[in-house]
């Protein structure tokens, strides 16, 4: 059970709220944000998180909206059978549009099929010579676009991305 709001969680977080992570991804701070990307062609990215106790995986997971549709990939992929699709512009279920569940194959069930399915990428980019789905510059954007929310944070405003100092904002 959560006790409540902290005092942090009613302010700006500060360098006082800088602590090391339980998992290994360097220093963090605050127990919850809310950032926005603007790429390319007007689109853009969402991003937030809340530290709570409730794990479960449908309240975890992608959104991805499109001009005919949305669809949700629940983050344990494939828990209790795949990802879910709703074919309405309108972004809602209603008369003309339901969700419809994707099933996943079989064999495909529970968390460890995330890095299963990895490892059966990052093989066939080594066999074919291709890249894998997720290469090494992609990682490098990842931990860039993670690294960018606290330099916002720190600065107060927009910072433009490749970030200038890439250093990590809360080291």
């Amino acid at each position: 059970m959560d006790s409540g709001p902290r005092d942090y969680e009613r302010r700006e977080i500060g360098g006082g709220d800088v602590k090391q992570a339980t998992e290994p991804i360097g220093p963090i701070a605050g127990r919850q944000i809310a950032a926005m990307f603007a790429f390319a062609n007007g689109v853009h990215g969402y991003f937030s998180s809340r530290a709570v106790n409730d794990t479960h995986a449908l309240r975890f997971g992608t959104w991805i909206h499109g001009s005919k549709g949305l669809i949700f990939l629940p983050n344990g992929i494939y828990p209790g059978g795949g990802l879910h699709v709703l074919r309405s512009a309108a972004w809602w279920p209603g008369a003309t549009a339901q969700w419809e569940s994707i099933p996943a194959p079989a064999d495909m069930a529970g968390p460890e099929i995330a890095n299963a399915l990895m490892v059966k990428d990052l093989v066939r980019a080594i066999e074919t010579g291709g890249k894998p789905c997720c290469s090494e510059e992609d990682g490098r954007w990842t931990i860039e676009m993670v690294h960018s929310v606290y330099r916002a944070q720190k600065s107060g405003g927009r910072v433009a991305l490749p970030l200038r100092d890439r250093a990590h904002p809360l080291g």
